[in-house]
């Protein structure tokens, strides 16, 4: 079963530069707690710094245990005392955003900031604030006036690739992974994110000297290995992306090296194992879309269409936004394989609206739209994927088919001329019949494809009868049928021979 023109095997992924108080890492939902494993964030913007002053004591080891209310409060307390302390104002500001409450989280970091306007921390907290609180553009301004201020400042410039990654800004956040590399050469995770991000836009040579400089600095050697073996996929070295990912997994179990493991396998053609491999990594990351997609694909090998539904539905359901794209693109050749033109034609609308250099979609609603005689529609769509694709091939192919579709074309337009209509019908031996047909229809089936199941006139004059002129028609029939606009279908009529449906389509 042909998936139609479609990305095949997709790999997204997390990067590793710590995202500090902008990710759900740190409970920052609205939920009590906040989690111990990050209380260092939360104490201090980088870990080399002096130590905190005793009095803080009370507040900090209620972090340190997980306890964001109680620690807010005590922190609150210590205000009548402690209330011109840059350190207070900034642990406030911490929890306070951890916590779910962005905009009290910045206006204590504007708090530190009006007791020391050149505080780095006071900028790294407010910037992590307003990115909280879904405002980047503040964020990025804010780290921006910062660096302007202090432009070797690490957990600044840390900071902003973060923000540039999480906006998906990669040549930007490129460039700041480069300035920090070029003040601090020997930390392996400034390049494994380089790499990462050289990787997601398909600068492969680049990311597999910046991984392999991050395992030569000690940079975790299983996530690196199965980066890197994603990266040796990409420039077809099999056997040694092969062996990145069984080193990997032999280290730890990870979604990533299972995914690229599953990969490989799809590459060589075995989809059964290939299925297996994704599951193993879904496992592990459920919530990765571009596993679910990849599982879609192999289970689409495997003629499993109605499993492969539900993976694309799955992709769908975790990212709506323009990576959905292809998902909905597959998803509309499943539906098309069982007659669901009308949600099949609505998902690949929707590819076309999310991502409009995605050629696939094009050609399919151009079939839909000839199969439903509207060839003027057909012909512009043939246009559209003709454009994209990059095949030759493929374009010559384009280019017979939008003759035979002009003929149509010049036909219908000179049937029109002559007041003629162009009418399907359907004509069943009871009315029950007819009408579980119509009922069908209106619930989002193709007419054509319902009447050569269910008329009885499907194998002698056929479900499309061409273009008559309303002058011809039965009598019985005439005042429903001319009364319809393109795409109508008639109630259930009596006629002669049985009971009959009738759609216009010109």
């Amino acid at each position: 079963m042909s998936l139609g023109p479609a990305e095949r095997i997709r790999w997204g992924g997390m990067f590793l530069v710590p995202l500090l108080l902008w990710s759900s890492a740190l409970g920052a939902n609205g939920s009590e707690t906040v989690a111990a494993s990050d209380s260092t964030v939360l104490l201090s913007s980088s870990g080399d710094g002096p130590a905190a002053p005793a009095w803080l004591a009370a507040g900090d080891s209620l972090v340190a245990a997980g306890k964001g209310r109680e620690a807010l409060d005590a922190y609150l307390a210590m205000t009548a005392e402690h209330g011109g302390e840059v350190e207070l104002w900034l642990r406030i500001s911490a929890v306070k955003t951890a916590l779910g409450d962005a905009r009290g989280g910045i206006e204590a970091a504007r708090r530190a900031q009006e007791i020391d306007p050149h505080s780095a921390d006071a900028y790294l907290m407010l910037a992590q604030a307003q990115f909280a609180a879904r405002d980047a553009r503040a964020a990025l301004a804010t780290l921006e006036k910062g660096i302007g201020e202090y432009p070797q400042d690490l957990p600044l410039l840390e900071a902003m690739a973060t923000l540039k990654i999480a906006l998906q800004q990669w040549a930007e956040a490129a460039g700041v992974l480069h300035q920090l590399i070029l003040i601090n050469p020997d930390n392996a995770m400034y390049h494994m994110d380089l790499g990462r991000i050289q990787h997601r836009v398909g600068e492969m040579d680049e990311a597999y000297g910046s991984l392999q400089q991050a395992l030569k600095l000690g940079a975790p050697r299983a996530a690196t290995l199965a980066l890197l073996g994603h990266v040796c996929l990409a420039l077809g070295r099999l056997d040694e992306a092969e062996a990145d990912f069984d080193e990997s997994l032999s280290l730890e179990a990870s979604a990533e090296a299972w995914a690229g493991k599953a990969g490989l396998y799809f590459l060589k053609g075995d989809a059964a194992e290939a299925e297996s491999a994704f599951r193993r990594a879904l496992e592990l990351n459920p919530s990765d879309a571009d596993t679910w997609f990849n599982l879609g694909n192999s289970l689409m090998v495997q003629q499993r269409p109605h499993e492969a539904e539900e993976a694309y539905r799955k992709v769908i359901e975790l990212d709506p936004g323009k990576a959905s794209a292809s998902a909905r693109l597959n998803l509309g050749v499943v539906l098309l394989t069982r007659q669901q033109v009308e949600e099949a034609r609505q998902q690949l609308e929707e590819a076309v609206r999310l991502n409009p250099d995605l050629p696939g979609p094009y050609l399919h609603l151009a079939r839909i739209a000839g199969a439903r005689f509207q060839y003027e529609e057909a012909r512009q769509r043939y246009l559209q994927y003709q454009r994209l694709v990059p095949d030759p091939k493929e374009k010559k192919r384009i280019d017979r088919v939008l003759a035979d579709l002009q003929v149509k074309i010049d036909e219908q337009r000179a049937a029109v001329a002559r007041g003629e209509l162009h009418l399907l019908q359907i004509m069943t031996g009871d009315e029950a019949t007819a009408r579980r047909a119509l009922d069908r229809v209106r619930k989002g089936e193709d007419f054509y494809t319902v009447g050569q199941e269910v008329s009885q006139l499907a194998t002698i004059t056929g479900v499309d009868i061409g273009y008559v002129d309303p002058g011809d028609l039965n009598e019985g029939f005439r005042k429903a049928i001319v009364q319809l606009k393109v795409g109508e279908i008639t109630e259930v009529l009596r006629g002669p021979k049985g009971w009959y449906l009738f759609q216009r389509v010109q």
